[in-house]
């Protein structure tokens, strides 16, 4: 009698603990099942943030044929030494003329990706002498990158080229947001949408010396200016990053003299 009740006791509590044991799995017990899910953060309800792109390096040029007709003024040559990993290479030129001339951007002989085509600051509303292009994950080492144009007559030209690193691969920029007008005034801006693990490049086409201010969080990466007509200025480029704010991201100049300045805001998508 007594070892059927031990038995019935035994069994009794077997089938209890098999109870707990699957009442605490249902409810996701058990300290290995901590942050599981394809990446997630506790708490974070989304993937693991990634690397944000880096500014590595840049070259420039800038001339003006009245000022300096010894130097080449429809065409521009830049050395510019890759370096790094996920590398994105993004080049603009800005004009005074040329409007309808054949104009080519290669790095070693392989053309840009063109992304901007608008309007400079000569010529009135479609003149398309500002453009900006870029060539994904380029080839290590010393890259040559040049701007020719079949256009022959006097002209400015200014030409830049930044390199950056951790630059998504597959999906590198997200679409430009121009802000561009052919009437004078003294700043421009753009807001672009953002993800945090971005950088915003702004491209700005003007043609003063004396230049205008950055909007707050900007850094300066390049500016491309003759240095010629104080006074005013020849045509010219400005490059800056900001690191995003929020879903969008603003960048702007002000303070400038009054004149035709136009702007580019771009979303350089980091890796994931």
């Amino acid at each position: 009698m007594a070892v059927r009740q031990a038995a019935s006791l035994y069994k009794s509590y077997s089938l209890a603990l098999i109870f707990l044991m699957g009442l605490s799995s249902a409810c996701g017990g058990g300290e290995g099942n901590f942050g599981s899910g394809g990446g997630t953060t506790p708490g974070g309800g989304g993937t693991t943030p990634g690397t944000a792109p880096t500014f590595v390096t840049e070259v420039h040029s800038a001339t003006d044929s009245a000022s300096a007709p010894g130097v080449p003024f429809n065409s521009s040559t830049l050395p510019i030494n890759v370096t790094g990993s996920n590398t994105l290479l993004v080049a603009a030129w800005h004009a005074e003329f040329g409007t309808g001339a054949d104009w080519t951007v290669d790095d070693n002989g392989t053309p840009g990706t063109e992304i901007v085509n608008t309007d400079g600051y000569a010529g009135g509303s479609g003149n398309h002498l500002f453009h900006v292009y870029y060539w994904l994950h380029p080839p290590s080492g010393m890259n040559t990158i040049s701007v020719n144009s079949s256009y022959t007559g006097a002209n400015e030209l200014a030409f830049s080229v930044v390199l950056f690193n951790n630059v998504a691969q597959t999906t590198p920029l997200g679409t430009p947001v121009l802000d561009v007008s052919a009437t004078p005034r003294t700043g421009e801006s753009e807001t672009v949408p953002t993800v945090s693990n971005d950088l915003v490049l702004h491209v700005i086409a003007d043609a003063l010396f004396t230049r205008g201010t950055l909007s707050n969080g900007e850094t300066s990466i390049a500016i491309a200016n003759d240095g010629f007509h104080t006074q005013d200025g020849d045509a010219s480029l400005w490059f800056a990053t900001k690191a995003p704010s929020s879903t969008s991201t603003t960048v702007s100049s002000s303070g400038w003299a009054s004149r035709v300045i136009n702007g580019v805001g771009i979303a350089v998508h980091g890796t994931t």
